[in-house]
């Protein structure tokens, strides 16, 4: 049908499969465990960030 669609994608998103995510076409990202289980919340939340926009 041609619709406009946005793909969010929410679980299991981390370092290792975020770029592949964006890739497929996704443009909302949640993270949860992946940024809030790490030492440092905000440095995870950049490094994600910086690999999602290099994708």
């Amino acid at each position: 049908n041609n619709l406009p669609v946005i793909i969010e994608v929410d679980g299991g998103i981390n370092e290792d499969n975020i770029a592949d995510v964006v890739k497929a076409g996704a443009r909302v990202i949640v993270t949860g465990s992946s940024v809030f289980k790490a030492h440092d919340v905000n440095a995870q939340a950049k490094k994600l960030l910086e690999i999602a926009k290099k994708a």
